[in-house]
């Protein structure tokens, strides 16, 4: 229920109603922190890059990267989750330098991935949800 009233002409919350800020997770997928060896390219080019990946959902990955990676840029990333090899091509949505360093965080959300392993992914997840 929604509670508000006219002071001045403007709506405002009553003063005898307790407010919270609720937080919302506007991700699709949930998502775990998972250290692991990344690899990628950007489409087009025969270059390999290595990564760190920081943190996986059906949906994307975070990485740690030494270089800047534009975003709306293509990937074709390969990782591996227990003894299962993941590759899809995702677009970074983000590219964030981190403080005091030489690297960033870069978002990427998979735009092609084959439905056996996001549902690898979305396994592992809870599977390591539950766990911990």
């Amino acid at each position: 229920m929604i509670y508000f009233c006219l002071i001045r002409g403007k709506a405002t919350v009553p003063p005898n109603i307790k407010m919270e800020t609720v937080k919302i997770n506007k991700r699709q997928f949930p998502r775990i922190d998972l250290n692991a060896p990344l690899k990628f390219a950007i489409r087009g080019s025969p270059r390999i890059y290595t990564a760190t990946l920081k943190d996986i959902s059906a949906g994307g990955i975070r990485f740690l990267s030494d270089r800047f990676i534009a975003p709306s840029s293509n990937l074709m990333l390969e990782t591996r989750i227990l003894s299962s090899a993941i590759n899809p091509v995702g677009r970074v949505a983000w590219s964030n330098p981190i403080p005091h360093s030489n690297n960033y965080n870069v978002g990427v959300e998979f735009q092609e991935i084959e439905l056996k392993q996001r549902n690898f992914i979305k396994d592992f997840i809870q599977l390591e949800t539950v766990i911990a």
